[in-house]
């Protein structure tokens, strides 16, 4: 969680943050292989999705959703309260 700041106190520049992110979560999914590899029985990775749906199904293609001309138009909406308030210039930051 403060591993940013951590790193910038050590000394980091912010171009490296996304490595050093990057480097302890492919080690631990590393040691989460290695541990199913030594010992079948561990539960640590999740089991293959079993899907009990319909396995084929009829598709129409995307010019048959569209039923009317014009239908996937957006509704106005008022405008909120904090927009209100930021056009007004007030209270707004």
């Amino acid at each position: 969680f403060y591993s940013g700041l951590v790193y910038r106190a050590m000394g980091f520049p912010p171009a490296f943050f996304t490595v050093l992110f990057a480097v302890p979560r492919i080690v631990g999914y590393c040691a989460h292989w290695r541990e199913s590899l030594v010992d079948p029985d561990t539960k640590i990775i999740r089991p293959q999705q079993d899907y009990r749906g319909v396995w084929l199904r009829h598709y129409s293609g995307m010019g048959a959703s569209r039923s009317a001309e014009g239908s996937d138009t957006l509704v106005k909406l008022p405008p909120s309260m904090a927009y209100q308030r930021r056009v007004a210039g007030q209270n707004w930051q």
